[in-house]
């Protein structure tokens, strides 16, 4: 079945993938564009991404490329595995929206210590972007809700 283009009976599957071999982190990234020698902090950006990385000594993995075709993003690579392993790929989701939305995806089927991940994704990036200022309530928390279709994941006053 497919909802908003996203073929559901792959979920699962996505969400083994993202336990095992997966990331969910904050990398900092800085706007070249607008850099000015002496100004580099003013122009990072905090920036939520999703990854998995595996290695491939025939070009990149299938693995990579079937989460590429569920979630979008793109594939980077191939980097020296070092000595005799092989090549290793890296698919990459970058932004909050699609992160989320790729987390809110595979919620059900993740684990415990993935799901820890991906809260603290999400809070490390309110904490650092400057349009997402953490609430000054102390009580405020990030929150799974189950939706019809996805888990919704958002601030809530406890």
């Amino acid at each position: 079945m497919t909802i908003l283009g996203l073929d559901i009976s792959q979920l699962p599957w996505a969400a083994g993938i993202a336990d095992g071999e997966g990331s969910f982190l904050v990398t900092t990234s800085v706007d070249k564009r607008r850099l000015t020698i002496g100004n580099l902090k003013t122009y990072s950006y905090p920036r939520p991404r999703f990854t998995v990385s595996q290695s491939g000594k025939n070009g990149i993995p299938q693995m990579l490329t079937r989460m590429k075709s569920l979630f979008g993003g793109f594939i980077r690579g191939p980097y020296d595995g070092g000595g005799k392993r092989a090549p290793i790929y890296q698919w990459c989701l970058h932004g909050h929206e699609r992160v989320q939305w790729a987390m809110a995806a595979i919620w059900p089927w993740l684990g415990d210590v993935k799901r820890e991940q991906a809260i603290h994704c999400l809070t490390e990036y309110r904490k650092r972007s400057p349009m997402n200022k953490p609430s000054k309530c102390p009580h405020c928390e990030l929150v799974a809700r189950p939706g019809p279709l996805a888990t919704h994941i958002r601030w809530k006053h406890k």
